[in-house]
Order: C-alpha cells, then structure tokens, then sequence
C-alpha cells in the first residue's frame, strides 16, 4: 500500500509507554489541527483524557474546537462494540458507525484520526477482527481524506502466536513507528545494533525450537530440524530490515 497524498497516510505506533504515545499523539493532531484539519478520536477513556490535557498544554481550546465540530472524541470499545458481529467486525457496520463520525466532525474535510479499536482486538488475541479491520480503515483511506493513527501496547502483544499477527498488521500500513525500546538513534551503527539484537533473538529462538524438537524426537540437537517453525522464527530479522527502512 502506498501513501496517496499528503492528506492520506496509514501510519502505526508500537508502544511501550503511554506518555510517549500521548506525546506524539498529541503532536500529531496539534499539526492537523494548525493546518484546519479536523480531529476524530476514537481511543479509551485513558488516552482520550490524556490527549485533552496534551492538547491543551499546547495551547489548544478543546472545547471550542468540539463546539465548532473540529474536534470529535468517542470511546474505542464502544464504538467496536457498534461494528462488530460474532467476532469479526461487519463492513456495512464499520461504514455507517465510522461515516456518521466522520459527518459530525470536519464536514468531509481533511481529517486526522486516532485509532485504537484495533489495538484493542489484538491484545484480546483476535487476530482476524484486526486485520479485517486493518483493511476496512484502508479502502476508506482510498475514499477519503484521512491521515490515520493506529497504536498497538507493545505489553500486551508477547508470545511467539501473535509474531505474525503483528508483521500483518505492519504490512497494512504505509508508515511504522517502532517502540521506544528500538534505539532513535539515526547512525548507521545505532541501527545495525538493533537489527542485529533481533537477529540474535531470531537465531536463539531457532535453537530453542530445534532442540525441543531434538528432545522430542530423541534426535541429538545438531540431527533434528526446525522446518517451518525456523522459518517463522526469521521474521524478527526481517522486521529489523522493514524498522530500518522507516
């Protein structure tokens, strides 16, 4: 998926601690809103609540920018609650809840949204609902003029069975903004030291398989393979190439 314009952008926040989310969330819709685009949050109550109190540091009337209809915020698990059915979010649900939002607030205009609805499927471990859900919110990027902010809690996403539910979430998006824990620093060794971090925890994790499988098999380790499961464990390097990337 590539970005269409400068007004349509998919982008995807990995991370570890809310403040710094807040912070960059806060910037994100303060630059939006500076240039007259309007704002839908779609978040919890935490994050909603720590989003006014960001905007409002940074010199913004949220309550004139809500009473104008520039500035829209709802509850994420409420509003998923409206769009889906028996576990899979429906799309003329998805169209009519997220369209009647969208109609309260910019007049069909330019508008930045925070997303946290998918996060929110995922740490439940529904790995389908968020991808399906993934893709509603793209061919709406296709119709309209959306900058899109979705954010995943890097806490609650561990475990080897939601290692490619998250590569699949990634390859969504047209930008990835990794946790705090992937060094910011933009030298060449800063970034290869990450990436080689993730190799290493690719290639520790392939031994761990192939001598489970060893144990198993009562093969020794050197004698027994890994198939598919190696192969799966080679994603964390590949990720590191599509972090670098960004």
């Amino acid at each position: 998926m590539r970005k269409r314009d400068g007004r349509r952008e998919h982008l995807v926040h990995f991370y570890e601690d809310d403040g710094l989310l807040i912070d960059r969330l806060g910037e994100f819709m303060a630059t939006g809103l500076k240039a007259g685009d309007a704002a839908l949050i779609i978040a919890t109550a935490e994050h909603r609540a720590g989003l006014d109190e960001r905007l409002r540091a940074l010199g913004w009337d949220v309550d004139e920018a809500t009473a104008t209809g520039q500035f829209l915020a709802v509850d994420a698990a409420g509003t998923l609650a409206r769009i889906v059915v028996d576990g899979a979010p429906d799309e003329g649900r998805f169209r009519d809840v997220v369209g009647e939002l969208l109609g309260r607030v910019g007049g069909g205009g330019p508008t930045r949204v925070f997303g946290e609805m998918v996060g929110l499927l995922l740490s439940a471990g529904n790995a389908p609902a968020t991808i399906r859900l993934e893709e509603l919110w793209n061919q709406l990027l296709a119709e309209r003029s959306l900058s899109l902010f979705c954010a995943y809690p890097m806490r609650r996403l561990g475990g080897h069975q939601l290692a490619e539910p998250v590569a699949a979430a990634c390859r969504q998006h047209d930008r990835i903004v990794p946790a705090e824990s992937y060094p910011r620093d933009e030298s060449p060794r800063g970034r290869l030291s990450a990436i080689v971090a993730l190799q290493q925890q690719a290639s520790s994790l392939q031994a761990e398989v192939a001598e489970r499988s060893a144990m198993e098999t009562g093969l020794r380790p050197g004698e027994a393979g890994v198939g598919g499961e190696g192969a799966e464990l080679g994603r964390l390097a590949r990720m590191g190439a599509r972090l670098n990337s960004t």
